[in-house]
């Protein structure tokens, strides 16, 4: 009788660690990620909350708008630093922020809570990212 043998050329993947410090570094990414996540969540809402708390008291509302306006030129200077795929979308929120001041001052206060909300994203972003 004749035999004929197959040989297994396949490589076998690695198996998954069981090991200790593996699972906990695994978790401590994941906790992380998470706090950052928390952190710029409450930072966003904490900006947008006080924008509208702001532009809702009469004597404070100039306060937002000197406030997007000097972001404005923020977000200018940050585009000289910054890479190409980020210098635009740098240099479009430096022109966003004091358009967005001009016209609350001159249509209605209102306009100027999507600018801090535009701003919040940003630094919420940079929060994550780090």
């Amino acid at each position: 009788m004749k035999s004929h043998s197959i040989e297994w050329n396949a490589i076998e993947a690695p198996r998954a660690s069981s090991d200790p410090a593996v699972t906990i570094g695994r978790l401590d990414r994941g906790l992380s990620v998470a706090a950052r996540g928390f952190v710029a969540a409450v930072t966003a809402l904490a900006l947008v909350v006080g924008a509208v708390w702001l532009a809702s008291a009469p004597g404070l509302a100039l306060y937002l708008q000197a406030t997007l306006w000097a972001s404005g030129f923020v977000f200018f200077g940050l585009a000289l630093d910054a890479e190409p795929p980020f210098r635009s979308m740098l240099v479009a929120t430096g022109i966003a922020l004091p358009a967005l001041a001009w016209l609350s001052a001159g249509i209605a206060i209102e306009i100027a809570i999507p600018g801090a909300v535009l701003a919040a994203l940003w630094i919420a972003a940079g929060i994550v990212r780090r």
